[in-house]
């Protein structure tokens, strides 16, 4: 993980982070089994990086900071001080999630995803003896998230869902998710 550093996210890389999500979705979403196409995907980011969605992410993390019951990080590039990874993970009343983990294709494999992923599951831990759930969500068909989250004690919990924030709006194909928990 030479050349990288890990911090908590910070205002001015609002854009590059949009840019994160926009490249790791078109890497990882499309799939024609499913149904859900690159058009999609596309489309799903083509007012990511307008000025008003730029100033309400801005607006979220400021009023974030500080926060308790979230961690949203970035994995930077020291050489070109870019983002190139991303992680949120939030302490939920009754369970600990995993919201999102991200890292550029480019990126991948050189242990970005797994410093993410240990920062994050950190700040979930939980001293109390009745710790709770940790939890993590991801479409059925994305293998090598998967793999990566078994590597971590999450197992898969049989359950299936689709969730209307993620229909896509040319194919109107919902992407099927699954549920994962860490196994204490």
């Amino acid at each position: 993980m030479q050349n990288i550093k890990i911090i908590k996210m910070e205002v001015k890389y609002v854009e590059d982070l949009q840019k994160v999500f926009y490249e790791t979705w078109l890497d990882t979403y499309p799939n024609e089994k499913v149904g859900i196409l690159k058009e999609d995907i596309e489309e799903h980011f083509k007012n990511a990086l307008a000025p008003e969605r730029i100033q309400k992410i801005k607006d979220f993390i400021i009023s974030k900071k500080g926060a308790t019951d979230l961690l949203n990080i970035i994995a930077i590039d020291i050489k070109t001080d870019k983002v190139v990874g991303t992680g949120s993970f939030a302490k939920k009343e009754s369970e600990y999630k995993v919201q999102s983990l991200y890292v550029l294709t480019e990126y991948q494999g050189k242990g970005i995803g797994k410093a993410l992923m240990q920062e994050g599951l950190s700040f979930l831990k939980d001293e109390s003896e009745n710790s709770k759930n940790i939890i993590v969500h991801l479409a059925t068909y994305n293998e090598n998230a998967k793999k990566f989250y078994e590597g971590f004690g999450f197992v898969d919990t049989g359950e299936r869902f689709e969730e209307e924030r993620h229909r896509m709006p040319i194919s109107q194909k919902m992407i099927p998710e699954m549920r994962m928990k860490k196994v204490k």
